[in-house]
């Protein structure tokens, strides 16, 4: 055989073991399902793992769907993705704090989800756009959170602060949204700007945390309202922060949304499986956007 296929995606998700493979949802959809640039396949003319596109058609036969095939072809655009996605994964944090735990998943496209962690900060913004651009900005945003996050810097100066600096790009078209968290052991202080509310787990009962939501960041609107929400967790709870990826995942009725998230966390408080589940409810040919999910528990 020429090519050898590991039939897991590059952030180690098997597709073969949930509802995600293509031969699968194939003959459950009844239409041709595709997983663009995610299967790792190992050709010996190149002595090395590259990416495949996979594509799976169902087989009908007088009408009933008997089965299903699947393809495999060289990713398009692979050099630019790569590129991508090595910039990408780069910059993520390679060593967590106790009390965190992070999940990321980029989408096919490499979008612009990034994380920011030092000494009691924890930040997390969702850079708009897709590609090689994207995961630029990202790496131009951590340069200046390292510049200006200190223990000294108020939660409140954030906004102002980040929207001065980033001004110097000269980036009218791509802006970013951002929630910051300033730990003071497990009493959070936190603050948003155009992000989606965070989820909050407290003695086992879910709920989306109510707070003052300001505009994103390279919107070049009026200074920032900086207004804040200090969130206390116990023993036994946690906060979920994520990126819309999650909730905007299209699904038979929609989009995931806040209701479903609630239902998928209700069954697991594993990021990984929460992951799963959410692109096994994904209707779309395959994922559109970056989905990043971070835990925040006790110390």
């Amino acid at each position: 055989m020429d090519n050898i296929l590991s039939h897991e995606d590059n952030y180690g998700i098997n597709l073969c073991k949930t509802e995600l493979c293509p031969l699968f949802r194939s003959m459950k959809s009844n239409r041709i399902e595709s997983i663009p640039f995610h299967v790792n396949g190992l050709n010996k003319k190149l002595k090395k793992r590259t990416n495949y596109d996979i594509f799976a058609l169902p087989l009908n036969i007088n009408g009933k769907n008997m089965g299903a095939i699947e393809f495999f072809s060289y990713a398009e655009n692979i050099v630019e993705q790569n590129r991508a996605l090595s910039v990408q994964n780069s910059l993520f944090p390679k060593e967590l704090p106790r009390g965190v735990e992070l999940f990321f998943h980029p989408s096919n496209l490499v979008g612009g989800d990034m994380v920011f962690i030092k000494d009691e900060w924890i930040i997390l913004f969702d850079v708009s756009g897709h590609g090689i651009s994207s995961a630029l900005i990202c790496s131009g945003i951590l340069a200046i959170l390292n510049q200006i996050v200190s223990p000294d810097l108020k939660i409140e100066d954030l906004g102002d602060i980040l929207e001065e600096k980033y001004s110097f790009f000269n980036e009218s078209e791509i802006y970013f949204t951002c929630l910051a968290v300033k730990r003071d052991g497990n009493l959070l202080n936190v603050i948003s700007f155009g992000h989606p509310a965070p989820l909050l787990s407290k003695n086992n009962d879910f709920s989306f945390i109510e707070m003052a939501n300001d505009f994103p960041i390279g919107w070049g609107l009026e200074k920032h309202i900086r207004l804040t929400t200090e969130i206390n967790i116990g023993d036994e709870d946690f906060l979920i922060i994520y990126t819309d990826g999650f909730t905007e995942t299209k699904t038979k009725s929609g989009f995931i949304g806040e209701k479903g998230m609630l239902e998928i966390f209700g069954k697991t408080h594993s990021l990984k499986k929460a992951f799963i589940t959410s692109q096994e409810m994904n209707i779309s040919l395959f994922q559109e956007d970056d989905i990043t999910l971070l835990k925040i528990m006790p110390v």
